[in-house]
């Protein structure tokens, strides 16, 4: 299923349709479409959204440098620094709890913060801005029941997109968007149908042997960035969009202490404002977070932060700015969408 098209489809029908909100609500929304179009291509995960006439021209100067810290494979000891983030991914594994399997008829819950850069250009200025959001999501465990998510972004505007799923690989999976002010259900010129097969949200097949799932990291990664980099990042989102048996989790913490150039760093902070420690993993000037709490070792979430130079100092950012920056609230099981845990 390809959720930006549809959303793209769906704001068309925004701009033209009778029950057309403000120019402002169809702009936030067009906004969170593109900064996820943008990502996608450049990075495999949200970035930058750039807006204005001149998009093309900012958006086509990424270089793709990347920068690794010497590891054992070259010979000797791992720097301190890797060390370090090698020992609190090792404690994350040790303390992942042991979790009873949900039915497939259950749902998978999500709550979480986000804080993410939005660049706009307009009459040559450059403006940088930091929305926030607050989502709620529920995902079918095995990937063949309706789903909801219940998104706040910025100062109140709210979003809510369904997923209609009667989902096997031979039917297709209907997804429907609404606005909260449209009454119930959708109409159909809301309605955009894709195939797809069932995408289950409790990831019960994935390996739990290090390095098997390592292997699955690389071979399941996809993105522009080098190898070692897509495979740390697609960590984040399984964490993020997903629920993963305590074994395979463990095993994911495992396996990421194997991918090189990963460093310590000893004060970070999530989109909730909880204080953690992180392992990381810098490219193009980029350092890629995964926070944890420092003395539980529970995954917070995760955080971008430009570090080096690179196309983003050219609109203005400084190193030392949060890009992104992520927090997993809650992660649990319910028996229908929309139910609170």
């Amino acid at each position: 299923m390809d959720e930006l098209k549809m959303l793209r489809d769906f704001g068309d029908r925004l701009d033209h349709g009778p029950e057309a909100r403000s120019a402002r609500q169809r702009r936030r929304l067009r906004e969170v479409i593109e900064q996820e179009a943008l990502a996608r291509r450049r990075f495999g995960r949200r970035r930058v959204m750039i807006a204005g006439g001149a998009t093309a021209a900012l958006a086509a100067g990424a270089a793709v440098v990347l920068v690794m810290a010497p590891t054992s494979e070259i010979g000797g000891n791992p720097p301190p620094a890797q060390a370090e983030a090698v020992e609190v991914l090792d404690h994350a594994a040790a303390a992942t709890p042991a979790q009873p399997p949900p039915r497939g008829d259950q749902y998978v819950f999500l709550e979480t913060r986000e804080v993410q850069q939005v660049t706009s250009v307009s009459g040559g200025k450059v403006m940088n801005r930091f929305p926030r959001s607050h989502t709620r999501t529920w995902l079918s465990v095995d990937g063949t029941r309706d789903g909801l998510s219940r998104s706040v972004i910025g100062r109140g505007t709210a979003l809510e997109a369904w997923t209609r799923a009667d989902c096997t690989p031979t039917k297709p999976r209907d997804t429907v968007v609404h606005d909260p002010w449209i009454a119930r259900p959708p109409s159909p010129a809301r309605t955009f149908t894709q195939d797809c097969p069932p995408r289950p949200a409790y990831r019960a097949t994935l390996p739990t042997d290090p390095g098997h799932m390592r292997e699955y990291l690389y071979r399941n990664s996809h993105g522009n960035n080098p190898p070692d980099v897509q495979a740390f990042i697609t960590v984040g989102d399984l964490l993020r969009t997903s629920m993963l048996p305590s074994k395979a989790r463990a095993a994911m913490f495992k396996a990421a202490t194997r991918i090189p150039g990963i460093a310590f760093v000893p004060h970070a902070m999530d989109a909730a404002g909880r204080p953690g420690v992180a392992a990381a993993l810098t490219h193009d000037g980029i350092r890629n977070e995964l926070i944890f709490d420092p003395r539980t070792f529970a995954f917070l979430g995760e955080r971008q932060v430009l570090v080096a130079p690179n196309d983003q100092t050219s609109l203005g950012l400084k190193p030392g700015t949060v890009l992104e920056s992520t927090a997993v609230l809650r992660t649990a099981i319910t028996d229908r969408p929309g139910q609170r845990p």
